[in-house]
């Protein structure tokens, strides 16, 4: 398949295999009533487009045989969410007849919504822009792949259009592992315990995640002399690094030294708000203590052949109390661990309003007010 998912243009020329096909919600569904549309041809045909989901439903978006290859997954929502939305809808995606799903994850976070709100950036595998939601990481599979949208909101969702683009009748390597990706959160954080990021079971290769934390430390409330350290002035889960472990190994063969460094970034996101190809930060601000960034380990995956543990450590010696949320994704062979999302009101982010209070308390006695708008970020 010579140029199916190159990032460039240098063999788009050479000819390609098999069949690509898009399905949408095209003509998925009787039509419905719209929300606050007088019934009529317009809104009939308007209503082929999209689904409605009932309480507790789920639906199937595709259910595909193979051998094929998934190069896309799209949604968009015209009404506006209700702010626990992004978390409400799950994401399930089986392969080949499997019971438990490789793909279990949040809607909003899979396609890197932080804190239950639209952020928009553009990478290489997914991207957020102009109100759609994409992932082009390639999903394999040989025998079948059956991709479910679950409403577990407790409320009707109008107005959902998705797609799915498939490439079919093609041969696939013989070392062709499977897609996963797994929603964890850990809030609030346990004193001495790091986040874990993933935690897998077989072999393959970690891809990347989207990562999402919000600092609980009353940090303003420590002597003075360690609101920098482990304060961080309100950033200091932030001194936290990851770990990688791989095969049962005691020490981690990767180690990192702070939060931002994983993420290619400098000291607490020095600039704040950015979006590149493979790495970016979509919130970090000092008023509500939250950063949420985004890595692609598509030029270096890590490999492993009988596990991987990855964790997160929040702030120096585990010591900030935190809301830690992050989405990792990762290619192994099956069998995988079964996995499962927590209900509704275990996924909905903290408040921020303590946080906020000590923060325009603390900054604009250091700062003027100009430097204090631009500090606090987004």
């Amino acid at each position: 398949m010579p140029g199916l998912f190159m990032p460039d243009l240098s063999s788009i020329f050479r000819a390609q295999e098999g069949r690509s096909r898009l399905i949408s919600g095209w003509g998925a569904r009787p039509l419905a009533r719209l929300l606050g549309v007088a019934r009529g041809p317009f809104s009939d045909e308007f209503s082929r487009k999209c689904v409605t989901l009932a309480p507790e439903e789920s639906f199937t978006l595709a259910d595909l045989e193979g051998p094929g290859i998934i190069t896309r997954v799209y949604f968009t929502f015209t009404l506006k969410w209700p702010r626990a939305l992004p978390r409400g809808l799950d994401l399930l995606f089986y392969w080949d007849g499997e019971e438990n799903p490789s793909v279990c994850a949040p809607l909003g976070d899979f396609f890197g919504s932080a804190f239950c709100r639209y952020r928009e950036y553009d990478s290489l595998a997914q991207s957020m822009q102009n109100g759609g939601y994409a992932s082009r990481f390639p999903m394999p599979f040989e025998k079948s792949a059956r991709l479910v949208l679950r409403n577990s909101t407790g409320r009707r969702v109008e107005q959902v259009f998705f797609g799915v683009t498939v490439r079919t009748g093609i041969e696939l390597p013989d070392d062709s592992l499977y897609f996963h990706s797994h929603w964890i959160r850990t809030n609030p954080t346990t004193r001495g315990v790091p986040h874990t990021v993933l935690d897998a079971r077989g072999a393959g290769h970690y891809v990347g995640c989207h990562l999402q934390a919000q600092n609980r430390d009353a940090w303003t409330r420590r002597r003075p002399d360690r609101w920098a350290l482990p304060g961080g002035a309100g950033m200091g889960h932030m001194e936290g690094w990851e770990e990688m472990f791989i095969d049962g190994e005691e020490g981690p063969s990767q180690h990192g030294t702070g939060t931002e460094e994983y993420f290619n970034a400098g000291p607490y996101f020095t600039h704040g708000r950015s979006t590149g190809v493979l790495e970016g930060c979509t919130v970090r601000s000092y008023l509500t203590g939250r950063i949420a960034a985004y890595r692609f380990h598509l030029h270096d995956p890590v490999p492993f052949g009988s596990s991987f543990r990855m964790i997160c450590h929040h702030g120096l010696l585990d010591a900030i109390e935190a809301d830690y949320a992050s989405t990792a994704f990762w290619y192994q062979q099956e069998p995988h661990q079964p996995v499962a999302l927590p209900p509704l009101r275990e996924r909905i982010p903290s408040q921020v309003g303590a946080h906020a209070m000590r923060a325009l308390v603390f900054w604009p006695v250091v700062l003027g007010a100009k430097a204090m708008t631009r500090l606090l970020g987004a």
